[in-house]
Parts: C-alpha cells; structure tokens; sequence
C-alpha cells in the first residue's frame, strides 16, 4: 500500500480521512467553508502538479502536501484535491 507522510500524520492510500475546515469553524463565514467540509472520504493518491484545482486551474507548486480524496456522498465520482491542514484520519486508522 502506498503511505504518505506529514508533519502531524501519516496518510496512506486507502486511509479514511475526514475533512474538516478548521478556518470556516473560527470565522462562521459559510462563504470560507470547503465544499467537503465535515465530508468522510478515502485517499486515493497524492496529488500531483497537473491535477486540476476546484477553479479549473493545474495546481503547479501547490501540489506539495495536497492528496486526491473520493468522498462518500460525493455527486460526481471525480477525487477532490485537498491540503493535508484540512484532512484528520479517521479515529478507527489513527
């Protein structure tokens, strides 16, 4: 299985994560809050510099630290990008 490691934790393909949105829990700002905000999905990859972000554009750079996520109720069956900072694992794999 491939693992993947942060500062605070170690992710893995396949690990549960929740998404959570430390920055909308402070500001209360619905406008701020992450569409997977309080979502629980599956890392399926780290993201890469030609994945797309949520605006369309390739993240470049800004892939370090991101990771591709299907979420549970998602819509569409397309991963989500998301930064480390806003994934928790999930108690049960912690």
């Amino acid at each position: 299985m491939l693992e993947f490691e942060t500062e605070f934790q170690k992710f893995e393909a396949g690990s549960t994560v929740l998404c959570w949105d430390s920055v909308f829990e402070k500001s209360g700002n619905s406008d701020d809050k992450l569409p997977c905000h309080g979502k629980i999905g599956m890392i399926i990859d780290r993201a890469e510099a030609t994945d797309i972000d949520s605006n369309g554009k390739p993240l470049g750079n800004r892939a370090e630290n991101c990771f591709l996520v299907m979420f549970v109720d998602a819509k569409d069956l397309t991963p989500k990008v998301v930064h480390s900072q806003w994934l928790k694992l999930v108690d049960a794999e912690a």
